[in-house]
């Protein structure tokens, strides 16, 4: 069950792979991404163009944010000494129940 599980996981992370790939791009990448035309002046009015500049800069925004959290998150992580603190309930010197009421409070 296990097995199929991550094949599914895994087939579903590779069918998305151009996608991550582009939220790991920059708003500059992106908008370089967008085809430039003669009329450069009147599309840059364009709502469409526009729509689509909000949202790169809204994915900007979103993106800043993730990074933020990731690096909070493995920052807390390292910091966690998960297999010292498990270590001591395996020889008794600590309450399983504590040990893990303290990691869920961390999280």
């Amino acid at each position: 069950m296990a097995a199929g599980t991550d094949v599914q996981i895994k087939t579903k992370y590779d069918s998305n792979t151009e996608g991550f790939a582009l939220l790991s791009k920059t708003r500059q990448d992106l908008s370089g991404m967008i085809p430039q035309s003669a009329n450069a002046g009147q599309i840059q009015s364009d709502p469409v163009v526009v729509g689509i500049k909000d949202a790169l800069a809204q994915l900007e925004t979103i993106r800043q944010g993730k990074e933020k959290v990731m690096n909070e998150g493995v920052a807390m992580h390292d910091q966690l000494q998960a297999v010292e603190e498990l270590m001591k309930v395996n020889q008794g010197n600590a309450n399983k129940g504590d040990v893990f009421q303290s990691f869920k409070a961390k999280y």
